[in-house]
């Protein structure tokens, strides 16, 4: 009798536990989510700052150590179980590299705008310069390719991709231009 009642409270505690741990996995996860959404909302305002330096290299990173990593501590230090600190682990190694791979996309759209308007206000004050002076069209021509170049390249954060979509447009379009400024001289 003894061993009977020893194995129904041993159940019992164990239900507890259970429902401790299942309390503790909704908690963390729920926190995940929106501590997710938060950062994702925070990232966006990031890059939007005007006083944001986007040819810095390290942007991401100062994203994740400034404002990442410590919104996920904050989760962290409020896990009671290890099953709920299992349940964080597996998702912080999934989403925190999606995260920090997404944020470098973003950093290099930005980037790409960045370089984009230069090269548009290149183009447009090259442009004057050629409506007033046809001769200037050559020289121009010549170091067009170069010019992209160096404005796409020197810029750390435009990926591959965004780059060589800058140059192939900015390539063909900013030719038209100086080429329509010269027959419009």
């Amino acid at each position: 009798r003894i061993k009977g009642g020893v194995d129904v409270l041993a159940g019992a505690v164990d239900k507890i536990a259970k429902q401790y741990e299942h309390a503790d996995i909704t908690q963390a996860m729920s926190s995940f989510a929106a501590t997710n959404n938060q950062l994702h909302d925070a990232s966006e305002k990031f890059l939007k700052d005007p006083n944001l330096d986007i040819s810095d290299p390290d942007l991401a990173q100062k994203f994740m150590d400034t404002q990442y990593n410590p919104a996920m501590q904050k989760i962290k230090d409020n896990i009671k179980s290890q099953a709920g600190m299992d349940a964080f682990n597996l998702h912080y190694n999934e989403y925190s590299a999606q995260f920090q791979q997404q944020f470098h996309r973003d950093v290099s759209t930005m980037a790409g705008i960045h370089a984009d308007a230069a090269i548009n206000n290149y183009v447009n004050q090259t442009s004057d310069l050629i409506s007033r002076n046809p001769s200037a069209l050559a020289p121009t021509l010549a170091t067009w390719d170069k010019t992209i170049g160096s404005i796409v390249d020197s810029s750390p954060n435009i990926t591959g991709p965004d780059a060589e979509t800058l140059k192939d447009t900015h390539g063909i379009l900013g030719k038209q231009k100086f080429e329509e400024a010269a027959l419009g001289s």
